[in-house]
């Protein structure tokens, strides 16, 4: 089968060839056929002129009849060593030439591209799988059971935290155009899941909880680790490959999918409060905690919602449109100055909180960061995303 693919590819190959041959000749007969045309109707006119004068026989002897006649003869030689040399073909073949080192180059180019965008979604799904089994492991630990204790498992979770790192750094460089967005959308889902599991692993740890309160906490991460599968983890790849495929319908589809899952993360996320132990400070400082949040939001949501869409629409202009990246630029300063400025105005309420953590221990502090969120917390998560994933199996069977 592979010979009779080659003798074909041969065949026409040559059939090209000779069909080239064929069009170069009928063009060079034609440039001679027009150059003797041109010379002899020139001579025609300087021997009526020659004529007229009545010295028709001087006009072959005269300089007027040699330099028609040599006009004639170096065009003919010209192309006869062109031909000879196959001058021509070797230009065409030149240009050929370049255009396939062209196209060769720009393939390697793509599919080096191309590769790297595969090896990302690669690392993105890893470490998706990664989290995945730490989670698992907390949601099912058992005092006494299994090889690894509760406490190493809450160290591989903190480690992740520098592989998610390492992630958005590889969207960027190798899905640019989306990276921004799909940052903003998913970081909020995924800091949830991190620090939920975080949470759970100490509620698992702490010898002074329930037994029945621990094993419904293990029981809540299984259905936010759902959650988080259906509403963030897949529609992110989905995300990659669409972009990798340029599929540009399918990806604004899913883009918008995981808007709305974004913006319920962000939501969940937005009034959790540091998980700080009871005390005089503490409340004290939540209360100036919550002035300073909303002054911020009040001051500076306007212009930081403008600034991020600047960025968005800076990244997805082509790098080549140099007019609207220049005016862009410009847009994104002013709207850089105008964040700043906002935020300079909220220096009062961000002193007075700074001010007030000042006056708590650091121990309450510390705890606060070995149990992230409270069971409360962690239950309102549950029932949102119970209730959000339930929407799409429902939905998916329609």
């Amino acid at each position: 089968m592979s010979e009779e693919i080659k003798s074909t590819n041969a065949a026409v190959a040559a059939e090209a060839d000779q069909t080239k041959q064929k069009r170069y000749m009928r063009r060079l007969i034609l440039l001679i056929v027009s150059l003797v045309v041109v010379v002899i109707g020139l001579n025609v006119v300087a021997a009526k002129v020659f004529w007229e004068h009545g010295n028709f026989t001087d006009y072959f002897n005269s300089k007027a009849f040699e330099g028609l006649i040599i006009s004639l003869l170096i065009p003919l030689l010209l192309s006869l060593i062109e031909k000879i040399f196959k001058i021509g073909d070797k230009i065409e073949a030149d240009q050929d030439q370049r255009k396939r080192d062209q196209m060769e180059a720009q393939r390697r180019v793509d599919n080096e591209r191309r590769q790297r965008q595969t090896d990302t979604i690669k690392k993105t799904n890893e470490m998706w799988s990664e989290l995945y089994g730490l989670s698992t492991e907390v949601a099912y630990f058992k005092a006494g059971q299994g090889k690894v204790s509760i406490r190493d498992l809450r160290k591989k979770i903190e480690c992740l935290t520098n592989k998610a790192e390492e992630m958005l750094n590889l969207w960027y460089l190798n899905f640019p155009r989306v990276a921004l967005e799909v940052q903003e959308q998913a970081l909020p889902g995924l800091n949830l899941f991190l620090l939920s599991a975080l949470t759970v692993a100490d509620v698992v740890e702490d010898e002074l909880e329930q037994e029945a309160e621990i094993k419904s906490m293990q029981n809540y991460l299984l259905v936010i680790q759902d959650g988080i599968r259906f509403g963030l983890h897949y529609p992110l790849i989905q995300i990659f490959h669409f972009a990798m495929d340029n599929n540009t319908f399918e990806l604004k589809k899913s883009l918008n999918g995981l808007r709305g899952w974004g913006g319920l993360f962000k939501n969940l996320l937005s009034d959790q409060r540091p998980n700080l132990p009871t005390d005089k400070t503490t409340v004290i400082a939540n209360q100036k905690r919550d002035a300073y949040l909303a002054d911020y939001q009040k001051k500076c949501a306007e212009p930081k919602a403008a600034l991020m869409e600047l960025a968005k629409k800076l990244t997805a202009t082509d790098l080549a449109d140099k007019k609207n990246q220049s005016l862009l630029s410009a847009e994104s300063d002013d709207a850089i100055e105008a964040y700043f400025k906002a935020e300079r105005l909220t220096e009062t309420s961000k002193t007075e909180y700074a001010n007030a953590l000042a006056n708590c221990p650091p121990s309450l502090l510390g705890l606060s960061r070995k149990r992230i969120f409270s069971n409360e917390q962690i239950k309102r998560f549950t029932t949102e995303l119970y209730f959000q994933t339930d929407l799409i199996r429902m939905q998916s069977v329609v």
